[in-house]
């Protein structure tokens, strides 16, 4: 089974190795992100997730806005420690999102949710008062 996994792997490898055109470039640069990524992590020891490279700005997701806070006061050093290492050369600015894990935001329980009726606005305004006729 091992085997099988390592032959398979080495296919993968050399079919992305040998497309060309749009194809190549997308997985190309969901190559890098993913290295990038990884470096980053291991200098921040936080968990981000590059969403692109335009301009001269690197933008990442993070997901709290603690760690985004964070990182957009430590960009300089941040983005310093990452030319450095030759992983962003061109990159001179940071622009940092918050994207929660969709998977904490659902419950794990399922919730009910009770809906009263209610009289219309308009049936309420011809309700008379006491004593009125």
């Amino acid at each position: 089974m091992i085997q099988l996994t390592e032959d398979l792997m080495k296919l993968l490898e050399d079919i992305l190795d040998n497309m060309a055109g749009a194809t190549a470039a997308i997985v190309r640069q969901a190559q890098e992100f993913k290295r990038l990524e990884t470096a980053i992590e291991q200098v921040l020891d936080i968990r981000v997730k590059v969403s692109s490279i335009r301009n001269d700005t690197l933008y990442l997701q993070v997901p709290s806005a603690a760690q985004a806070t964070q990182l957009q006061y430590r960009q300089y050093p941040f983005l310093s420690k990452l030319q450095h290492e030759g992983l962003v050369p061109n990159v001179r600015a940071l622009k940092v999102q918050v994207r929660p894990d969709t998977a904490a935001a659902i419950p794990a329980v399922p919730f009910l949710v009770q809906i009263t009726a209610r009289r219309p606005r308009a049936q309420c305004a011809r309700t008379q008062g006491p004593g009125q006729t």
